[in-house]
């Protein structure tokens, strides 16, 4: 059956190999609102007072690259991340993000074959996203299964072992964007991902307190968690042993 895209989800990953956690995260809305964000997100990064050709979050709160420059300069700094913040909260729908800490996955995987199943703790987390964009589209919105696309950053290491449990999940893709533009393809970057890319960002530099109230954590994450109605989880020890229970993955021998 064809797929009919009428509602899209966009994901990016933040965390990896320096880090202790990935956090795959994202949103989701119609075509129709995705194309007015596009349109709307592309203005405000080019503002005279902003001037930039894309939105990465690390590049940002470094100061580096198209960023350079902006050290400091907090004024700017809230006027840019405001718009932006507010244009998810216009456009977008739902957001969804799924956290895995990496010594967790390690220790179950001692027990359970989740390499074998998953290859890589992004591939999980990403199928976790994906679930929870078709359980907000099919249970909650009476969308098809093959109306609803999902769009993960095409730089994320472990595409193909995404692409493979999303597919023995029975779902339609995933497909892979570029966030930032390519000026050797031609690819202007996708705007819904860089929108991804910030809440994955704010997310990882949450997971050293992911228990504290949200008041303790940073501004940003807490204006992010109240733009649009979120699903935000983290597997924990126990949420792996039911999966690996339920998934019937078979147990390492001694």
């Amino acid at each position: 059956m064809l797929a009919v895209n009428r509602v899209t989800s966009y994901f990016d990953a933040s965390g990896g190999r320096e880090h202790e956690f990935i956090i795959v995260a994202g949103y989701i809305s119609t075509v129709r609102k995705w194309n007015k964000f596009d349109a709307e997100w592309r203005r405000v990064l080019g503002r005279a007072e902003f001037n930039v050709p894309y939105f990465h979050m690390k590049e940002f709160a470094h100061s580096v690259g198209v960023f350079e420059g902006w050290k400091g300069d907090e004024k700017r700094r809230r006027r840019f991340i405001n718009c932006l913040v507010g244009l998810i909260s216009k456009y977008a729908l739902a957001g969804f993000a799924c956290g895995i800490e990496k010594s967790i996955w390690n220790k179950i995987d001692n027990d359970y074959t989740l390499t074998e199943s998953f290859g890589l703790p992004f591939a999980l987390a990403g199928r976790d996203c994906v679930n929870k964009a078709h359980e907000w589209g099919e249970k909650l919105h009476n969308y098809k299964r093959n109306e609803i696309l999902c769009v993960f950053e095409s730089g994320d290491k472990g595409k193909g072992h995404l692409e493979r449990v999303i597919g023995e999940a029975e779902k339609p893709g995933p497909h892979f964007v570029p966030k930032k533009p390519n000026e050797q393809t031609g690819e202007s970057g996708n705007t819904p991902v860089q929108a991804a890319d910030f809440a994955a960002w704010e997310l990882l530099k949450a997971t050293p307190k992911n228990d504290s109230p949200l008041q303790c954590h940073r501004i940003t994450l807490q204006k992010l968690s109240k733009a649009v109605p979120v699903s935000w989880t983290q597997y924990k020890e126990s949420d792996f042993i039911a999966l690996c229970s339920l998934g019937g993955l078979a147990r390492r021998k001694l």
